[in-house]
C-alpha cells in the first residue's frame, strides 16, 4: 500500500472522532464566545448584542482584580510547594534507588496539593458568581 493511501485511511477512521469533538468541544465553545457579548440571563432566552460591555465591567471591576490577584498567588505557591516537594522526592530516589523510602510519603502530598488546588478553583467559582443569583 502508498503511504498517500495509509495517510486518507487514518484521516478516515479519525472523521467520526474528529466529528464528534467538534460537537462536543467546539459548539459550547463558540455559543459561550457568541452569548458573552450579549446581555443574555442564565435562563430564558437569547439577549440583546452588547458588544465588549461585558469585557469592559468584568475586567474592571473590582471583584475580577481581587480574584486574579487571590488566583496567582494560589497558583505560584501551590506549584512551588509541589516542585520543591518534587524534586526532593527525585533526589531522594536517586539516593536511594534501591527502596521506595519517603517517596512513598512525599508523593500522596503531591497528589493532595493537587486535589487541594482543584477545590480551591471550585471554591473560588462559587464565591465568584454566589452573590450575582440570589434571588
Amino acid at each position: 500500500m502508498s503511504s498517500t493511501w495509509l495517510t486518507a485511511r487514518a484521516w478516515l477512521l479519525m472523521l467520526p472522532l474528529l466529528i464528534v469533538m467538534v460537537g462536543v468541544i467546539g459548539w459550547p465553545l463558540a455559543e459561550t464566545l457568541r452569548l458573552s457579548f450579549t446581555d443574555a440571563k442564565l435562563v430564558g432566552s437569547g439577549g440583546d448584542f452588547v458588544g465588549f460591555a461585558n469585557y469592559t465591567k468584568a475586567l474592571t471591576g473590582a471583584a475580577f482584580q481581587k480574584t486574579l490577584w487571590t488566583t496567582l498567588w494560589f497558583a505560584v505557591a501551590s506549584v512551588s510547594i509541589e516542585l520543591v516537594l518534587g524534586v526532593l522526592a527525585v533526589l531522594y530516589r536517586l539516593a536511594s534507588p534501591g527502596e521506595f523510602g519517603i517517596l512513598g510519603m512525599v508523593l500522596p502530598v503531591l497528589l493532595f496539593l493537587r486535589a487541594l488546588a482543584t477545590l480551591g478553583l471550585n471554591v473560588a467559582a462559587r464565591l465568584m458568581f454566589r452573590e450575582k443569583h440570589k434571588h
